[in-house]
């Protein structure tokens, strides 16, 4: 299959149309890369949820055997028959009791963890969201600037003029706008 080339006229010689084209390159990079580690902490998340919601049902099913069990034990009590027989189904049913709700408590432990866990991996995942947002937003807003004229600017911000920190960024937003103009100017000619 035969490559798709694009030639420009007079683009050969633009060393800020690299710079931006790896600039790019390198922003998709990044961007897959946080957007990887975004799903991949969603997915951990998502298990986690359902591993603590799996020990939990476990749990229930535990509690429920040592309930019947002392429900079993109960009644054995209540019919009055205290023979040699129901007095073993009685010492067995509350071994079985005691078993279950030892194995309860262990899972109930387990459950808590596994749901602690949830939140650590869910704020991990917001925080790429948010990565993952800021990179795919930022750049596309300063290549359009960098495209177009600069809007005109209000200087009645603090004291006549914008604070200290705001002069640093119109100066280096002016030399990359002035920049690029040289750039188209001398493409045109």
């Amino acid at each position: 299959m035969a490559e798709l080339e694009i030639h420009m006229e007079g683009a050969e010689g633009d060393p800020s149309g690299k710079k931006i084209g790896v600039l790019a390159a390198v922003i998709a990079v990044l961007l897959a890369v946080v957007t990887i580690l975004s799903h991949r902490a969603h997915a951990d998340a998502v298990v986690f949820k359902a591993e603590a919601g799996d020990q939990w049902a476990f749990y229930q099913a535990k509690s429920i055997k040592s309930h019947a069990l002392a429900v079993g034990r109960d009644l054995l009590r209540a019919l009055g028959t205290a023979t040699a027989a129901t007095e073993g189904v009685h010492a067995r049913y509350e071994q079985e009791r005691k078993r279950y709700e030892g194995e309860a408590e262990e899972i109930k432990r387990e459950a808590l963890a596994r749901g602690a866990e949830c939140p650590h991996a869910e704020r991990q995942a917001l925080r790429y969201d948010v990565g993952e947002g800021l990179l795919e937003i930022g750049p596309g807003s300063v290549f359009a600037l960098l495209h177009r004229p600069p809007p005109t600017v209000s200087y009645s911000w603090v004291g006549g003029g914008p604070c200290r920190p705001c002069r640093g960024r119109l100066r280096v937003f002016r030399l990359l706008v002035a920049s690029r103009r040289k750039a188209e100017m001398g493409v045109r000619r």
